[in-house]
């Protein structure tokens, strides 16, 4: 297995930001806001589309690699000794069997009995250099505790903060910590090649916001920054609970060259807005059958026709639906169909909301025998893997 590497960048300068160097945790106290939610949501992604990019701190990021699959894992740290500790763990981690997992103890342990050999670059050890503590000062106070600041959050100070996870999700974390894991670790968000994958961030309380994100991680299909609950300026997690952002990344993996996207009636407003700007041209139903289209397209997306509707006759809403399939039968190569699925359970007793089958049909009728189902899939959005359905009809070669 390739060596372990720390990428050192061109903040190695005392007064450009460089690593700093403290105490390491070996617990966490992280909440992170709707995080059962957020796993629901991700698990609609395959592993080959998905990468994690995350600050190691007290390790809260293992829950992740117990509910998640990732093709590659990516840790920054600030704190160069975290970095060492991540290298300890993964190899600890790797040797060790869950019946005898230790919660850390034996690394806590060997961390207090010579924190030189751990906090200390090998020239100061070789010479013998030792670790002086002041006795009044070197103390984390926190829960009513005064405990040495030799590690915080300590298994032994702090037992509930430990990470303690069950055998399958013991065994899986360490699989992806030893097997995916970037052996190149980093004292800032890395710059790396996402390779459009999706990029799941966690950034703790790190003040890191998506524009310093996607100003590092390139050409990723879109990041979903997670902060914990006590970063109260990054807010309250709604990017990684935003459907659009995900109904977006689905319909970029179909759409195909030139690309109109009709809206419904309800959302006129949005025409012309930045939900658009993806597409060459966007346009309102009711518009759409009434203009006269100079040029064909490739791709035609119905961007959620009855989910929107609230009021009127189902039918009246059906008829405008399939009479607008079919024109876009008329003028694309492809025709996708992106509504809220109602088998999802996430929009009750909506009345005016198909079940997928209703939809698939109405939409095959409407295009005649010229076209094929090609694709139905899924995307997540509030906490739901499927909150959408995609549905894909090919025009027949």
């Amino acid at each position: 297995m390739k060596n372990w590497q720390i990428v050192m960048e061109g903040n190695f300068k005392w007064d450009f930001g460089p690593p700093i160097w403290s105490s390491v945790f070996l617990g966490s106290n992280d909440q992170i806001f709707c995080y059962e939610e957020i796993i629901r949501q991700l698990r609609g992604f395959c592993r080959e589309e998905m990468e994690l990019v995350s600050v190691i701190g007290g390790m809260r990021f293992l829950s992740f690699l117990e509910d998640l699959e990732f093709s590659r894992i990516t840790l920054f740290d600030q704190n160069i000794n975290e970095l060492t500790k991540i290298i300890r763990v993964e190899e600890y981690l790797s040797r060790t069997p869950f019946e005898k997992f230790d919660h850390f103890h034996e690394l806590n342990q060997s961390i207090y009995e010579n924190p030189s050999a751990f906090y200390f670059p090998e020239d100061l050890c070789r010479r013998g250099v030792q670790f002086k503590v002041s006795d009044d000062s070197f103390r984390f106070h926190y829960e009513k505790k005064r405990v040495p600041l030799y590690t915080v959050l300590s298994p032994s100070q702090y037992p509930h903060y430990r990470w303690d996870p069950h055998p399958e999700a013991y065994e899986k974390a360490r699989r992806n910590l030893s097997e995916v894991t970037n052996r190149e670790l980093y004292t800032q968000i890395p710059s790396i090649n996402a390779q459009g994958r999706v990029v799941v961030a966690y950034l703790s309380h790190c003040k890191i916001n998506c524009e310093m994100l996607v100003a590092r991680i390139q050409n990723a299909a879109f990041i979903i920054p997670i902060y914990s609950i006590h970063a109260k300026e990054a807010g309250s997690n709604e990017e990684a609970l935003n459907p659009h952002r995900y109904w977006q990344h689905r319909v970029d993996q179909f759409k195909q060259g030139r690309t109109l996207q009709i809206w419904a009636p309800e959302d006129k407003k949005l025409v012309g807005s930045r939900f658009d700007q993806p597409f060459e041209l966007g346009v309102e139903a009711k518009v759409f059958m009434k203009k006269n289209f100079r040029q064909c397209f490739d791709t035609i997306v119905l961007h959620i026709f009855f989910g929107k509707c609230q009021r009127g006759p189902r039918k009246k809403r059906e008829k405008l639906f399939c009479d607008v399939v079919s024109k876009a039968g008329e003028l694309a190569q492809r025709v996708m169909v992106t509504e809220h699925y109602q088998e999802s359970g996430q929009f009750g007793e909506c009345k005016h909301l198909p079940q997928k089958s209703e939809i698939v049909e109405m939409t095959g009728q409407s295009l005649g025998n010229k076209f094929n189902l090609q694709h139905i899939g899924f995307s997540a959005g509030r906490g739901a893997p499927d909150r959408n359905l995609h549905i894909i009809f090919d025009k027949k070669l």
